[in-house]
């Protein structure tokens, strides 16, 4: 859940969160959620090696590289090389076709380099361009098979969670791609600039629930019930 400083608190089995607005750190109750699964098997940390799921073009990983939004040194760096073409960082995967999946990460400009603007998509699915220096969806891009809103929100310390969903294109493929933009497109020659990443979910639905963390294998939160016992309600 978020706290009323706008941090990401991580709990266990059986513990009530009490989720808060990300913007005006209100209250906003017990939070109850249905059961979801995680796919992304490295969810915080982007390892640059095999068997991770992670697969770097043109781009470097500086895993513990910042301050995450949960408060631990975990948030990775993605950065250019120098060569000229598209750099990405994409997670391999295969998903059911026709399926709605949504899509959401922890995105942040670093303190120097930063590249400004991160392209977002699932392979074939359609993309859209995130504006980390205000917050902002840059480009609207291929929205084939976007559905519902595409949000950008602020969580404080210049962090902000994507959210897209997609339904997965036939063939079944699910890759999810984060490709640096420098604001007019994604094949430049690069010069070390990158963005911060972590807490990236991709769950099956319609919508986005909280951040589920993973690391080496999919997780599962389980549904949510409240039940009231015994008689005294006068504190309800």
């Amino acid at each position: 859940f978020v706290n009323e400083f706008g941090k990401v608190v991580l709990v266990g089995d059986n513990a009530p969160r009490f989720d808060h607005d990300l913007t005006t750190r209100e209250c906003k109750g017990l939070l109850i959620e249905e059961a979801r699964t995680n796919l992304i098997t490295h969810s915080s940390t982007q390892p640059q090696s095999a068997g991770t799921g992670w697969v770097q073009n043109g781009a470097v990983i500086t895993t513990n590289a910042a301050t995450a939004p949960d408060g631990t040194n975990t948030a990775s760096l993605v950065s250019d090389n120098s060569a000229n073409q598209i750099h990405y960082n994409y997670f391999q995967q295969t998903l059911t076709a026709g399926t709605n999946h949504t899509l959401t990460a922890y995105l942040k400009e670093p303190d120097t380099n930063s590249i400004g603007y991160v392209r977002v998509t699932m392979h074939n699915c359609g993309a859209k361009v995130f504006n980390l220096q205000n917050g902002t969806i840059h480009d609207a891009g291929n929205n084939a098979r976007v559905v519902g809103n595409t949000t950008i929100t602020p969580v404080g310390n210049g962090w902000f969670r994507i959210k897209i969903t997609y339904t997965v294109e036939p063939g079944g493929s699910g890759n999810v791609y984060f490709v640096p933009h420098n604001g007019t497109t994604t094949s430049y020659a690069g010069t070390g600039k990158g963005y911060l990443i972590w807490g990236v979910q991709l769950e099956a639905g319609d919508f986005e629930t909280s951040f589920i963390p993973t690391s080496g294998s999919t997780a599962t939160r389980g549904y949510e019930a409240v039940t009231l016992e015994g008689t005294e309600f006068s504190d309800v």
